[in-house]
């Protein structure tokens, strides 16, 4: 299997477990925990878990050469990893889970203009064809279109785009810094300042105590471990020899997970337009991953 076929599977295994966050909130949710408290929980136990780790094997990781990259780093956590779930949030609140879904995976399209500018990826037709039919596909799993009657607020709309925006500006940024540093050291820094974002949000000794009291830290730790630190090691490992461009079209493959997910768990019928939808972003990626239509992009 070569380089490039490893990182694409890495993309997808970061988005499959992505997918199961719901699990995760939900059981988390019956437990009392506000959305900050787990954002808050999840980065203390990711970052203590990967320091170690590291720590013991490869202390090289937590080397930063400069202050200004140590600033970069934070701002993929700040503007990209933290803002972009918090936003996630608010929509979902404001709108519907469906419909938040759907605004949030309009990011492929963000990231395919910002790589443009930052990195110099060419926007050929096949890739923006691949995102048109992604998108679509997208909009018919999240279920946005089968809710009827339905109205959504302003701010509701805005921050289901912002959300996408900001995980476009993850997966760009997050890009950038691997030229210099591993994915390994970028996850790590990601975890460290999510920790003080969120602790603004959530008081850490009083969510501690809270987590203490209501004997939840066997699910917080399977949410670090399974949300956190698989699928983030895995999405920056993969974006080191992939366009983000590309890896933000197969990330998409999170909401079947999710939605199979919902169908094996919680009993969740599998609608005709949501089977269609998975068979659009499967085929999508499976475009995005064949040379289907390069031998013409490079005449050109």
């Amino acid at each position: 299997m070569g380089r490039k076929a490893v990182s694409y599977f890495y993309i997808t295994v970061a988005a499959v477990l992505w997918g199961v966050t719901g699990f995760f909130t939900k059981t988390l949710t019956g437990y009392g925990f506000t959305p900050s408290e787990m954002n808050l929980v999840r980065n203390m136990i990711a970052a203590l878990i990967i320091g170690a780790v590291f720590f013991i094997t490869d202390r090289g990781i937590f080397k930063i050469r400069s202050i200004k990259d140590f600033l970069g780093i934070a701002s993929i956590a700040v503007f990209g990893y933290c803002t972009y779930g918090a936003a996630y949030v608010v929509a979902i609140n404001e709108t519907s889970v469906g419909v938040a879904g759907a605004l949030f995976y309009t990011y492929p399209a963000f990231v395919l203009v910002l790589s443009r500018f930052m990195f110099g990826e060419k926007i050929t037709p096949k890739k923006v064809a691949v995102i048109v039919i992604t998108t679509i596909g997208c909009l018919f799993v999240s279920g946005a279109l089968e809710t009827k009657g339905a109205s959504y607020s302003a701010s509701g709309i805005f921050f289901g785009v912002v959300s996408g925006f900001t995980f476009a500006l993850y997966n760009v940024l997050g890009k950038k810094y691997l030229s210099g540093y591993s994915a390994k050291t970028v996850t790590f820094y990601l975890f460290f300042v999510a920790i003080f974002v969120f602790s603004a949000a959530a008081n850490p000794v009083d969510t501690i105590s809270k987590v203490t009291a209501s004997g939840a830290w066997l699910s917080m730790a399977g949410f670090a471990i399974a949300i956190s630190i698989l699928p983030y090691l895995l999405h920056l490992k993969g974006l080191e020899h992939v366009e983000a461009s590309k890896a933000s079209i197969i990330s998409t493959t999170e909401p079947i997970s999710a939605m199979l997910l919902g169908c094996f768990a919680y009993n969740e019928s599998p609608t005709p337009l949501k089977i269609a939808g998975i068979a659009l972003i499967v085929g999508s990626v499976c475009l995005m991953s064949s040379k289907i239509g390069e031998g013409a992009e490079r005449q050109k």
